[in-house]
């Protein structure tokens, strides 16, 4: 059972959270509905029971806070400490603070309630690092004069960019405990720390990344908060690290003027897939308007500057000593950075660094990554509850496929579980119940020390799940190979393998994702696939006979396909009902940098080109046939595909169908129906082929009237989706594009 509570304002028309319609919806879905009424100051509180484990309105939820918007949601174990310990005056507290903060823009508080409330930020921070008020920051607002009150830029100006929310929302609730005689938990009186420390001077870094159309309202932010974290774990106060994620170019300005601000010591870019652009136009800006001023310390690393190292070295690495590329995980070597910025270290000493030297020579020093290492878990900048929150309990792969950018001698290394379970605990402390391990295979094989591993994680859902009374669904990835095996002298093993993921599934696990990549005997072999058909179908077997949700690479076309190939792998798709697994069936080969497939392809003058925005190298195929065919496909799903991809990138915020609300159900079912007509056109294609004509001409008209049908059904639906929410203005404009690619009817009536 879990509570919601919705507030109406009586000062702010209209001001309903949940939204109206929703309720209505979860009242058809869950039948007669409870409510209470309890008249509370200004505001009207409404509690809503129901049996579905979350609720949010776009990527919205909180505990008890006022956001812009003068909404307020409450979770189950705040309103039942609440109602256990009649703390209602607590709340009541908590609404004058939260309405006085949102309509006068400041909170009167007495000189005593400022120290208090400065020190328990403090004493938040000592248990958490980066999650409250350092000691240095303490004793700056102490410094300043006391004007009587608190606002938001309180703490704006203490350089807390990251956190300054979050902090505000801190002291707003310290502050209604204090006034109220902290008799609010366990009955007991508030306790307020004074940690004592030498306060030193620390080093300020600034983290800097990029969002893009795949991760900019999806994920948390992890490279970023991993580093942080480790700082932290390592270095305590003597770091200062705040980030900005810039999705716009439109947040240039804002970034820039952050910069002058805090002015970092160390600026870090973290540079993603699809974003090099935006760091581009950054780099530009940044440059002009500082000048000839002396910079602080550029970092480059993530994604883009791994891969395209040389690129970077040449365009960005161009001070001795003032900027450098960080290459793959970072951890050892921004720990060395710290070091060398205190003029402890020297620059050659950075593990996977790549600079330039006084006589202006690129040097690099590589250096064999160390997963041990590991052992602090990341910050969490505004954790959102009402999304999947992404983590890691393992890096690199032992599976070495040609095209995968882990290269030829990559190696799976497990992260220390500690540290694993620590992450486990901050995210469900905080209310997350959904976690995404974003390894590239979770497990690691299939011996009894790695399926003794498995089970120890899951132990710790378990255990953390109950301590947190959450209801946690967790999905990770994985290898058919580690699922199951053919052969009688695999029976012993698979059947170790089914008992972990049946206790998996008991504790949370609710979807796999496997890689089967193709159903194709020739380009299986392409790809060094180490598992055979027969190894995929026992797989989706064990995986679907327990009732686990299943996901699944599929790379439909490659640059050295035949006909066969692709009769083979559409077959296998609809035969084995592959649509709710992978619904791009449509996808085509990505060449990445320093892969086994790119020499393939050079060796074959294949290669066209490189696109370092998209991190690949380009292509044309070995057969005209085949280059026809994808064109033709590809071409077709250019016009509707930006739609496709923001319905089927928002119902990845929540990958548990049981945690969906009704839009993204629906978002879902017309992903689905647009993977179905896509794989009737391929279908529809091959027997041209087959008859020798490569006129697509009929194929595709049917695919369009079909288009035009979901186009349609989308458009009837948009009174379902959250006009407040993130995905809601890219929805409406691709919608418009993709009618109009299919040359329908206007929307401006939208």
């Amino acid at each position: 059972m879990k509570v919601f509570l919705s507030i109406k304002n009586q000062d702010v028309p209209d001001s309903v959270f949940p939204m109206e319609y929703q309720l209505k919806a979860l009242d058809k879905k869950y039948g007669e509905t409870k409510y209470t009424m309890v008249q509370n100051s200004t505001c009207v509180l409404r509690v809503y029971e129901t049996d579905q484990p979350c609720f949010s309105v776009g990527s919205k939820q909180f505990y008890l806070f006022l956001d812009e918007n003068a909404d307020v949601s409450i979770t189950r174990n705040f309103y039942e400490s609440i109602c256990s310990q009649g703390c209602w005056d607590f709340v009541n507290q908590m609404l004058v603070l939260l309405r006085d903060g949102m309509k006068k823009g400041r909170i009167g508080l007495s000189l005593e309630e400022r120290d208090k409330v400065l020190f328990h930020l403090a004493a938040i921070n000592e248990k958490s690092q980066g999650s409250g008020l350092t000691l240095r920051q303490v004793y700056e607002i102490l410094k300043q004069p006391f004007k009587g009150y608190m606002t938001q830029m309180f703490f704006d100006d203490l350089e807390a960019y990251v956190y300054n929310k979050r902090l505000y929302k801190h002291a707003i609730e310290q502050l209604a405990i204090f006034r109220i005689g902290g008799n609010f938990k366990n009955g007991k009186g508030m306790e307020f720390l004074y940690p004592k420390r030498e306060i030193t001077s620390p080093i300020r870094f600034l983290f800097i990344s990029y969002g893009s159309l795949w991760h900019q309202d999806i994920w948390n932010n992890l490279s970023v908060e991993t580093l942080i974290g480790d700082l932290y774990g390592e270095f305590g106060n003597e770091v200062e690290c705040s980030h900005i994620r810039i999705c716009d170019v439109s947040e240039i300005q804002e970034a820039l003027e952050l910069i002058q601000r805090i002015n970092p010591d160390i600026i870090g870019f973290s540079i993603e897939i699809r974003a090099l652009q935006m760091h581009e136009t950054f780099e530009g800006a940044y440059r002009k308007k500082t000048g000839a001023a002396k910079l602080p310390l550029i970092i480059y690393g993530n994604t883009v500057p791994t891969y395209a190292s040389s690129y970077f070295a040449d365009n960005y690495v161009t001070e001795p000593g003032q900027s450098m590329i960080i290459l793959g995980y970072g951890e050892e070597g921004i720990r060395q950075v710290i070091l060398y910025k205190k003029n402890q270290s020297d620059i050659s000493a950075i593990p996977n660094a790549v600079w330039r030297d006084d006589s202006g020579i690129i040097r690099y020093n590589p250096r064999r990554y160390d997963a041990n290492i590991v052992i602090h878990p990341p910050v969490q900048f505004e954790i959102n509850t009402g999304v999947s929150n992404t983590l890691e309990a393992s890096r690199g792969c032992r599976f070495n496929c040609t095209f995968c950018s882990q290269g030829p001698q990559s190696k799976w290394d497990p992260v220390p579980i500690d540290r694993v379970i620590k992450n486990i605990e901050i995210l469900l402390s905080r209310g997350v119940h959904e976690l995404e391990f974003v390894d590239n295979e979770f497990f690691g094989g299939r011996s009894d020390k790695w399926i003794v591993r498995a089970y120890q994680i899951t132990d710790a859902i378990k255990k953390l799940s109950e301590k947190y009374n959450v209801k946690i669904s967790f999905r990770i990835f994985t290898n058919p190979l580690i699922i199951a095996r053919e052969g009688a002298n695999n029976l012993e093993m698979n059947h170790k393998m089914s008992e972990l993921l049946q206790y998996m599934k008991s504790c949370g696990l609710t979807r796999l994702y496997i890689g089967i990549e193709s159903a194709s005997e020739n380009q299986r072999k392409r790809y060094n696939r180490r598992d055979t058909i027969q190894d995929i179908i026992l797989a989706i077997k064990v995986v679907r006979d327990l009732g686990i949700a299943l996901d699944a690479g599929f790379i439909m076309f490659d640059p050295l396909m035949d006909l066969n190939d692709i009769k083979e792998n559409v077959n296998f798709y609809k035969s084995y009902n592959l649509i709710e697994t992978n619904t791009w069936p449509h996808r085509e080969l990505c060449v990445l940098f320093d892969t086994p497939m790119l020499n393939i392809l050079k060796e074959k003058g294949l290669i066209t080109g490189v696109d370092y925005y998209e991190l690949v190298y380009t292509y044309k195929y070995a057969s005209k046939e085949m280059a026809d065919f994808t064109d033709t496909v590809l071409e077709f799903g250019a016009k509707t595909g930006k739609l496709f991809q923001v319905l089927k990138y928002s119902t990845k915020e929540l990958f548990s169908d049981e945690l969906k609300h009704e839009a993204l159900l629906f978002s879902r079912k017309m992903v689905d129906e647009n993977a179905r007509v896509f794989l009737e056109l391929m279908e529809e294609m091959i027997k041209c082929l087959e008859k020798g004509s490569g006129d697509y001409g009929k194929c595709l008209e049917k695919a369009q009237l079909s288009m035009k049908e979901l186009i349609t059904d989308i458009e009837k639906n948009l009174v379902i989706y959250d006009k407040n929410s993130a995905h809601y203005p890219k929805l409406v404009k691709n919608l418009y594009e993709a009618k109009k690619q299919l040359g329908m009817a206007s929307i401006e009536q939208i």
